[in-house]
This record gives C-alpha cells, sequence and structure tokens, in this order.
C-alpha cells in the first residue's frame, strides 16, 4: 500500500507502524527540498526534529501499574508515551498521574501495583498527538506547555516525539544564522 504522506526515502520496519529514515536520509532529495523551503522562508516538514519510536521510552496500555512506575522512575523522564498493543498512541502519563494514582488508590505494595495497568491512570486530552504531516510552526504553541510532542502516522500510529528542547534549538539555529548573515552580534 503506497503512502502518498511518506517521501519515498523512507522505508517501514518490521512493524507497520514504525517509519525511520533510510541511513542516507540527510543526502536525499527530500530532505534537501526541506531544507531549500526553510531558507526561503517556508515552513519545515517536522520529521527532520523526529526521534524515532525505536530510540524513546513508550509504555503499552496493558503494561502493570509496577511496570510503569519502575520505567518512569528508572529514567529521567517526567512523562512517557503510551500505545497499544496495535502501535495506536492512547495517551502520555506523567510522574504525577502515578502519584496521584498511589494515593488516591492506595497502591502502596508492589502486589497491589501489579493488580492495575498503566491504560486506566491515563488522563485524556492531555498532550494530545501531532501528525507527521505537520509544519513545525504549528507545533511552538503547543510545545509551550509539554516537554515533547508525540507524534502520529495517518493512521494514529506512534511514530516517535519531538522535544521542547529540539525545537527551540531549532529556531536558536535559524537566528543564529540570520545574525551571521547579517554580520551583527547577540546582545
Amino acid at each position: 500500500m503506497p503512502d502518498k504522506l511518506y517521501p519515498t526515502n523512507y522505508t517501514r520496519q518490521t512493524t507497520p507502524d514504525i517509519l525511520l529514515p533510510k541511513a542516507n536520509f540527510y543526502r536525499t532529495e527530500f530532505f534537501q527540498q526541506s531544507c531549500k523551503r526553510e531558507r526561503n522562508g517556508q515552513t519545515m516538514n517536522i520529521l527532520y526534529l523526529l526521534h524515532p519510536k525505536n530510540t524513546v521510552e513508550f509504555l503499552y496500555d496493558d503494561d502493570t501499574f509496577e511496570k510503569g512506575y519502575n520505567c518512569l522512575r528508572n529514567s529521567s523522564y517526567t512523562a512517557i508515551p503510551v500505545i497499544d498493543r496495535d502501535g495506536v498512541y492512547v495517551g502520555t502519563v506523567s510522574e504525577g498521574d502515578f502519584l496521584r494514582a498511589i494515593m488516591d488508590d492506595h497502591l502502596f505494595s508492589a502486589e497491589e501495583m501489579g493488580d492495575c495497568v498503566v491504560g486506566d491512570y491515563i488522563r485524556k486530552g492531555w498532550n494530545p498527538p501531532i501528525k507527521v504531516t505537520a509544519q513545525l510552526d504549528e507545533l511552538v504553541m503547543q510545545v509551550m506547555d509539554q516537554n515533547f510532542l508525540p507524534v502520529v502516522d495517518d493512521r494514529g500510529c506512534f511514530a516517535g516525539i519531538i522535544t521542547r528542547r529540539d525545537i527551540i534549538k531549532h529556531y536558536y539555529d535559524k537566528y543564529s544564522k540570520m545574525q551571521e548573515t547579517a554580520g551583527t552580534e547577540w546582545n
């Protein structure tokens, strides 16, 4: 099934919901055209900033509460995307969600945590995903309230994340380049 939304230089991996660039992606015509549009003041495709699914932490909605809690506790993250077994993005669970669950549901032992699943503690509507077809300028307002933006394909399958840091760095680099071109210093 050909996808019109994805450039031909992308390849599907073994699972249908993972889209990763080929090794020579940065030398491809698609990437070069995106950069050219960016230099000409047009919007940029967000795939340039994407951290693919296979490089980020995520949980399944049917993982035990204990597994989710330990995953978040042992990582440096404050929130983690949650998907179902078909790869569809379900939501994001945060440290606060786990703390509320522990206090409200009195989940103080590993046995009690093992009886609950992560999907029961997702706040609906929090950290909504963006489509892979979105443009970078559409993300700025959304990323102000979130540490990362989950990215989904046209089927709603989780493709990866874009972090606030990546967007800020992109605009910082763009501004630095403009300042350099204009021959002025940062004030």
